[in-house]
């Protein structure tokens, strides 16, 4: 049972830093379009939205890690 709690944490853990790197990634792509500038780091960030978005879309419009979660007892 402690072990479900330490990876349910490392889960949980890993979707925070994912989700802040794809918000940041997003506040950079406006950030570039209000600048009216493009340069390698916008495409990069275009990417991760974009890859984040084919990876949401094929699990049916919900996150995966919530089922994760959920295998995991997390309510």
């Amino acid at each position: 049972m402690k072990e479900r709690r330490m990876v349910l944490k490392a889960v949980k853990a890993f979707h925070t830093l994912a989700w802040f790197t794809i918000e940041a990634c997003m506040v950079y792509i406006l950030y570039s379009g209000i600048r009216g500038q493009s340069d390698r780091r916008a495409g990069l960030a275009a990417s991760v939205v974009a890859g984040e978005t084919l990876v949401f879309a094929a699990n049916g419009f919900r996150c995966p890690l919530t089922a994760v979660a959920r295998n995991l007892g997390n309510c």
